[in-house]
């Protein structure tokens, strides 16, 4: 699922319903030259208000080289009071007429690639009502050279080291493959029968396992209006198992109620999880999260579950053994990234290798409570941004449980080492 030039993507999401089509947004001359693709990831707005008649122009970042011929951003509207249209025009002007259509009330997302002119800016416009804007630039093409013969072979230089794990999962590596024709199933699913495979599948409603050795892929779980705590995908009987993968999991009606994954026996691989207040809750035992992108985390002031703000995590270990948690990214959350409670019994033997880890009051929060302290930890190769509400604090933990961690690798984004913060 790597991003090919020749496709261009886009998707809104209304209340219980997704629409899906292709297009691209170029100036005048509405071509756009092969080239090689690099992935990227570099926020320009987060949530930043858009009314009409004010455009908001946005310079491209360094990130960007000036040798770039196109950027694609991933565009995200929300909260219309009306249908609207965001427009995304290459330039310091809104003059085009491509963009995306924000349904009323409802979240709009898609990717849109530009075609950049001299200035080396975009302009964002609203054509009829206020809406809130998340723009991220994901990848930038660059022309291919017409190849030039060299007298003289010169040694090639030494390749600039990268970071663990890099490239890190994104839009383009995660959710649904291009291409995918879904054939929508409303209301909830209840999974019974073992070996059961669900294929290209959008299920307005929830899902619950009931089987072993489920599989769900290609598909979009989004839920329905919720008026009590529950998940878009739950499996808590430890008799029963699932398998997600290449997937995207949202609530298409966002509340304080909504989680994204509940229970163990699953693994996720290559799973777009987003718009939920927790991600992933885990309350047992044998689970694997990998090449995962969990991120922009619901939260409210007034989180009526919690009787004040919400308490957000990409991933929430309550109990469990044999946890594994492998080249994910994680992000956007107010509380932390994993939060360990060990609320409902002991956890250990968990490993968390290579992933990208930002946000969160600390990234890493491992609190032992009155299991006492947790066993078998293993730390090795995370890189952490410098996002946390507490500076520096990549992990805290509990003192007792402190010499029962293992760490290997672990760095910042600068590459300078992570230390852990000893609780007494």
């Amino acid at each position: 699922m790597k991003l090919a030039v020749g496709w261009r993507r886009w998707s809104f999401v209304t209340v219980g319903v997704v629409v899906g089509a292709l297009f691209m947004v170029a100036h005048a001359s509405g071509t756009l030259s092969p080239g090689a693709v690099t992935a990227i990831d570099a926020t320009l707005l987060s949530g930043e208000p858009l009314a009409p008649g004010t455009p908001r122009t946005v310079s491209l970042p360094a990130v960007v080289p000036a040798a770039a011929d196109t950027v694609t951003l991933q565009v995200s509207a929300r909260f219309a009071a009306r249908p609207t249209t965001v427009l995304v025009c290459p330039g310091q002007t809104a003059t085009c007429a491509d963009g995306l259509t924000v349904p009323t009330s409802a979240l709009a997302s898609g990717l849109l690639t530009v075609e950049l002119n001299a200035s080396r800016s975009v302009t964002f416009a609203s054509t009829t009502t206020p809406v809130s804007l998340t723009v991220r630039a994901v990848a930038y093409t660059t022309p291919t050279p017409t190849p030039t013969p060299t007298p003289t072979p010169t040694p090639s230089p030494t390749p600039t080291s990268t970071l663990p794990g890099e490239p890190w999962p994104n839009a383009t590596t995660t959710g649904v493959p291009p291409g995918t024709v879904l054939t929508v199933h409303t209301g909830d699913l209840r999974i019974t029968q073992d070996g059961t495979v669900i294929n290209a599948l959008e299920i307005r409603g929830l899902v619950r396992i009931e089987a072993r050795n489920v599989v769900i892929k290609n598909s979009k779980i989004v839920g329905r209006y919720l008026t009590s705590p529950m998940s878009l995908l739950y499996v808590n009987d430890p008799r029963y198992s699932v398998t997600v993968q290449d997937s995207e999991i949202y609530a298409a009606q966002p509340s304080a109620y909504v989680d994204g994954v509940i229970g163990q026996n699953f693994t996720l691989e290559r799973v777009n999880i987003h718009d939920v207040v927790d991600q992933i809750k885990i309350v047992g035992d044998n689970v694997t999260v990998r090449d995962s992108w969990l991120h922009d985390n619901l939260h409210y002031n007034d989180d009526p579950y919690h009787e004040g703000p919400s308490h957000d995590d990409n991933i929430q270990v309550q109990a469990g053994r044999n946890i594994t948690l492998e080249h994910n990214r994680l992000e956007s959350t107010t509380n932390a990234a994993l939060q360990v409670t060990q609320d409902m019994g002991p956890v250990g033997n968990v490993r968390m290798v290579r992933n990208h880890v930002s946000h969160g009051s600390c990234s890493v929060n491992l609190a032992q409570k009155s299991y006492g302290p947790l066993l078998g930890f293993v730390f090795d190769s995370n890189v952490f941004t410098r996002t946390q509400v507490h500076a520096g604090c990549a992990i805290v933990v509990d003192a007792s449980s402190r010499p029962n961690l293992t760490l290997t690798g672990n760095v910042w984004v600068d590459r300078q080492p992570v230390s852990v913060i000893s609780r007494p």
